[in-house]
C-alpha cells in the first residue's frame, strides 16, 4: 500500500469514527430523553386521570414503552379501576356520577406523539390512538337526591394541567361492553365486538363551547356485527346482524332486525 493510498485510508477512518461519534451520541440523548421522559408520562397520565375524576379513578398499566424517533407510545394491559371508597364519599355527598366504569386494555398504542410539547407547554398533540380489545363494564346507578348543579366540562377538568388537547384519531378496535343497573335485577347488556373511531378531537376553550361537536368530535362512527339482546321483562328477544352509525352522518343503519 502506497503512502497516499494509507492517508486516504486514515481519513477515511476519521471519517467514519466522527460520524458513529454523532450517531451514538445522538443514539445517547434519545435514549436518555426517553428515560428521563418515561415516568414524566406516566405521572401525568395518572396524576391527571385522578385530579380530572376527584380521584374516582386509577389507571395502572404492566408496561410502557416509549420511541421518541417515530413519536409513538404504547400501554400494555391498562387497567382503569373505580375506587369504591371514594365512590361511596360521592354518593353520600349526593355528587357521584350516574355511570361507573371499570375495564381492561390489551394493548394501547399511540401515535405522532409530541412529549417535549407535553413536557414544556403543557399541550398534548397526537396523531392517533388505537384501542385494542378493550373490556369495559358500565354499571348505573343513579344517586338520589342529587341536587342539579351543573357539573364541570371535561375542558373545565383538565384545564389546570393541559392547555388544550388535539386527537387526530382514536379507534376502538374489537370492544366488549357490559352495561347493568345497579340494583342488579336487570339481566346485563351485553355488546361484543364493537368497532368505533372518533376524528378530529379537540378539546379547548373554543370547542368547549361548540355544540356541534359530540364528545368534542368532529364525528364517531360505530359498527356492530351480529348481536342479540333480550327485553327488560326478558319475553322477548331482538337481533340483527349488523349496525352502523354516524354522528357527522346523521344516519343510522340496520341489517336484518328482528
Amino acid at each position: 500500500m502506497s503512502e497516499n493510498q494509507d492517508k486516504e485510508y486514515a481519513r477515511k477512518r476519521r471519517v467514519w469514527k466522527w460520524l458513529l461519534g454523532i450517531v451514538g451520541g445522538l443514539l445517547l440523548v434519545v435514549f436518555g430523553a426517553s428515560l428521563f421522559l418515561r415516568p414524566f408520562i406516566e405521572r401525568k397520565i395518572k396524576s391527571g386521570l385522578r385530579s380530572s375524576t376527584v380521584s374516582l379513578y386509577h389507571i395502572d398499566f404492566e408496561d410502557l414503552e416509549l420511541n421518541l424517533l417515530d413519536r409513538s407510545a404504547s400501554f400494555s394491559n391498562v387497567q382503569i379501576k373505580a375506587d369504591s371508597s371514594v365512590l361511596d364519599s360521592l354518593r353520600k355527598a349526593k355528587e357521584a356520577p350516574d355511570y361507573v366504569l371499570n375495564g381492561r386494555i390489551e394493548d394501547l398504542s399511540i401515535k405522532d406523539l409530541d412529549p417535549f410539547q407535553l413536557y414544556l407547554d403543557k399541550k398534548l398533540d397526537i396523531g392517533s390512538v388505537t384501542i385494542t380489545k378493550p373490556s369495559v363494564d358500565v354499571t348505573y346507578q343513579p344517586t338520589p337526591g342529587k341536587g342539579d348543579t351543573v357539573s364541570k366540562t371535561l375542558y373545565q377538568q383538565i384545564s389546570k394541567s393541559l392547555k388544550w388537547v388535539r386527537i387526530g384519531a382514536v379507534r376502538l378496535n374489537g370492544a366488549d361492553v357490559r352495561y347493568t343497573t345497579g340494583n342488579g335485577k336487570a339481566k346485563p347488556t351485553e355488546l361484543k365486538g364493537l368497532i368505533a373511531t372518533a376524528t378530529d378531537i379537540r378539546i379547548d376553550s373554543v370547542t368547549d363551547a361548540n355544540k356541534k361537536r359530540v364528545f368534542y368530535s368532529k364525528d364517531i362512527t360505530v359498527e356492530l356485527g351480529k348481536q342479540s339482546f333480550e327485553s327488560k321483562d326478558g319475553l322477548y328477544r331482538f337481533t340483527f346482524d349488523n349496525f352502523s352509525a354516524s354522528t357527522a352522518a346523521r344516519n343510522l343503519k340496520t341489517a336484518k332486525l328482528r
